[in-house]
């Protein structure tokens, strides 16, 4: 995949489910089930790591990624690199298996009206975001209606969110999106982290037309700081319990931190990591 790792803590890190929704299109994988254990620093997946049989909490990852980290808005990144970034962030109402059939996620369960017309969901209950409030239909609504303000300038993901004509809340678990025409797509767009859900407390000191800096989700990791140089810190949100049945850990994540550090030259990033 051309991308570096760099362990830290002399811990090696598998990356088995690393990615937890990849910005790539056929990925969507978790970060939440790899497996540390004390050793000497090696390449990852060579024969030398041997993974141990139970998982070891802790530890701090840095993964060097091939393209430059862009804006971390849900709504307005232009990058791969951002986009895994913000997918660690952020949960989304359902998401994919690899054979695009559709699981829960915030959503436990949907319906799908009127010839594509009418989409309702029900929420998961016991979800909170990162600065302790609880998902509530409004969420959902504030953050797609966020998406279609044209002060935003999201032209791109208002045309995968499709002819919404009107988003209803009739209680604090469903959601209800109405289409002026039948969009059945929908479904095969809802599970991507342009439609992530974010506080409403936080969105609430957003204006119109700000972009999301230090977005706050649900996700299984909570944004920390980006340094000067560029790179992006994440901390595991300790009381995450809400994964979709389709990731092997449905919990908190085993790494600590997570550093996302660009490293766009493809041989800068193999000597990053030959020299680890």
């Amino acid at each position: 995949m051309g991308k570096s790792r760099e362990l830290r803590d002399t811990t090696v890190m598998y990356r088995r489910e690393f990615l937890r929704r990849s910005a790539l299109a056929a990925a969507s994988i978790a970060v939440l089930g790899c497996t540390t254990q004390p050793a000497t620093p090696t390449a990852v997946g060579s024969a030398a790591a041997k993974p141990s049989a139970t998982p070891f909490k802790g530890g701090t990852l840095t993964w060097g990624q091939w393209d430059k980290i862009d804006v971390i808005d849900p709504a307005l990144t232009t990058g791969a690199a951002a986009g895994e970034i913000t997918q660690n962030i952020l949960d989304t109402l359902i998401t994919l298996d690899a054979d695009q059939k559709p699981h829960p996620a915030l959503a436990t369960k949907w319906t799908i009206e009127d010839g594509g017309k009418k989409f309702t969901f029900t929420l998961r209950d016991g979800v909170k975001f990162h600065d302790g409030t609880l998902l509530t239909s409004a969420a959902v609504k504030q953050s797609f209606e966020r998406i279609m303000k044209p002060e935003l300038k999201a032209g791109a993901v208002v045309s995968l969110l499709g002819p919404v004509d009107t988003i209803a809340t009739p209680d604090d678990k469903t959601v209800i999106i109405n289409y002026k025409s039948g969009y059945y797509a929908f479904m095969l767009q809802a599970w991507r982290y342009f439609f992530g859900i974010m506080s409403p407390k936080y969105l609430a000191t957003l204006k119109p037309a700000d972009v999301a800096t230090t977005p706050v989700g649900s996700g299984p990791f909570m944004f920390d700081s980006r340094s000067p140089d560029g790179v992006v810190t994440l901390k595991a949100f300790p009381d995450y319990s809400w994964g979709p049945e389709t990731f092997k850990n449905r919990a908190a994540p085993y790494i600590s931190t997570i550093k996302f550090r660009a490293i766009t030259d493809p041989s800068t990033r193999i000597a990053r990591l030959e020299s680890r």
